[in-house]
């Protein structure tokens, strides 16, 4: 999961910069892949959680 969200991210990202690039500096496009990336991998944070601990139900059942 976390390469699919994480390619989900970056394409997103690369498809918004190649539309507006002339808006963003160097600096906001880097913050910009950073941030892409970085939210599309946050939903399988979870993950971490789950096999840190001992629950017995799936994550997939969990609110987050």
């Amino acid at each position: 999961m976390y390469f699919t969200h994480s390619l989900a991210g970056a394409v997103t990202t690369k498809l918004v910069l190649e539309k507006k690039r002339e808006l963003f500096t160097l600096r906001e496009r880097n913050i910009l892949w950073f941030t892409g990336v970085t939210a599309s991998v946050l939903p399988d944070f979870d993950l971490v959680l789950y096999f840190l601990t001992t629950f017995t139900s799936s994550h997939r059942e969990w609110l987050s």
